[in-house]
């Protein structure tokens, strides 16, 4: 499956099984905890074991997959240790990613910035599946630090936004979207007037969300966690 899009190389065998995985792990088709079999998997991929080993590794390596010689690869498994920690790290990277992306801000950028919203907006408002939802969620977020100049920070940030975004699918299935989605309007809103300290709200309070909105499905036995990662 070539990739066609325009001043791109095409992508390599396991960038692509890299791709498909991604989006299968991060749909939750591939469920925390999974194993990952490499028999079932270059099956499925029509691809030999070395390009799934490479991007089974380059997964792990950005925590969506768990190797280890006992179990061999699998799904990260979801923990609400790990979720506390992914929206720490965030609580204090986004906000300066965001800062230096709306001192930056220009006339390019805000139109990235608009079509990122209203296409949020149109899954969001709609009874689009989580996975769906949370695609548009990402790629508002990544829209909006896209400007702030550092190739670091932005990895880093798709990273943890990735990773953020299992939590999110699960808590999508069992809550309501509209206090996330009224929570990104504010944080668009803020960005486009130039509002650091209202964006840096926004953003915390989306964060926040996710975190208390995990613990109460885990409380009340809608969400299975790997409660050994919580000690």
């Amino acid at each position: 499956m070539p990739d066609i899009a325009i001043g791109r190389p095409p992508l390599t065998r396991s960038e692509w099984v890299d791709r498909q995985l991604r989006e299968a792990i991060l749909s939750g088709e591939l469920k925390p905890g999974e194993r990952l079999l490499t028999a079932a998997l270059t099956e499925r991929f029509s691809v030999s074991p070395s390009p799934l080993r490479e991007a089974l590794a380059r997964l792990s390596g950005e925590g969506l997959v768990s190797v280890s010689p006992q179990r061999g690869a699998r799904v990260t498994p979801l923990s609400l240790r790990a979720c506390r920690e992914l929206h720490e790290l965030l609580s204090v990277n986004a906000p300066y990613a965001l800062e230096l992306a709306i001192a930056a801000r220009g006339t390019e950028w805000e139109t990235a910035v608009g079509e990122a919203a209203t296409a949020f907006e149109e899954v969001w408002s709609s009874p689009a599946a989580p996975p769906d939802a949370e695609r548009a969620f990402v790629r508002l977020h990544l829209t909006l630090v896209s400007a702030c100049g550092s190739s670091w920070m932005l990895r880093i940030m798709r990273t943890l936004i990735e990773n953020s975004g299992r939590y999110r699918v699960a808590c999508l299935e069992h809550t309501t979207k509209e206090p996330f989605a009224a929570d990104q309007r504010e944080l668009v809103r803020a960005c486009l007037s130039g509002d650091a300290a209202g964006a840096r709200a926004a953003q915390l309070a989306t964060y926040a969300r996710t975190v208390t909105v995990t613990e109460q499905l885990v409380e009340r036995g809608l969400l299975e966690v790997e409660e050994a990662s919580d000690g």
